[in-house]
């Protein structure tokens, strides 16, 4: 049938549209929630700062509610990198783009996604050690143990996107 190819880049571009609306509805929703955390944390502290008085609780409590919000903000643009990137290496693969080049951007997305998994999950350790959830040493080390992995792996995508970037950079001179 001449038509249905036609038809089937049309509803893969719907589908990947749909998508693409989900994934950022999601970091649009969860970057308010943390941002809106964020400020009641903040108008907590200065009210208790200003009154000097706990109606909104103490410190020690309001340090937990930042940690929080700050990994909702280090989460929130997971699912939209994770997408993009999963779509962007699968259009440019079907299309026989430069895959070299696909591949360079899918390794680059994938040490984003690293470093903010990094960042969340050492926020989410340090939430732990605030309100002392974590119960005892082995608890810790296998926390550490993730956060140390997480980032070995991180540093490593870095630099093999940096060595192919140094490689690309040779055949083209």
């Amino acid at each position: 049938m001449p038509g249905s190819s036609d038809k089937t880049r049309k509803a893969q571009s719907h589908l990947i549209l749909l998508i693409g609306i989900a994934t950022s509805a999601l970091f649009v929703l969860l970057m308010a929630v943390g941002l809106v955390q964020l400020g009641m944390c903040g108008v907590a502290l200065v009210r208790m700062s200003a009154t000097g008085s706990a109606l909104d609780g103490t410190i020690a409590d309001t340090i937990p509610r930042v940690l929080h919000a700050l990994e909702l903000l280090f989460v929130a643009p997971l699912p939209h990198l994770t997408t993009f990137g999963i779509l962007r290496y699968w259009r440019s693969s079907i299309n026989a783009d430069n895959s070299v080049q696909a591949h360079a951007e899918l390794v680059r997305i994938k040490s984003l996604i690293v470093g903010l998994l990094v960042a969340a999950s050492a926020t989410q350790v340090l939430g732990d050690a605030s309100t002392n959830q974590a119960q005892g040493a082995l608890e810790w080390l296998g926390k550490g143990i993730v956060v140390l992995a997480l980032a070995v792996y991180g540093f490593g995508l870095e630099r093999s996107h940096a060595a192919t970037k140094v490689e690309d950079a040779s055949r083209h001179a």
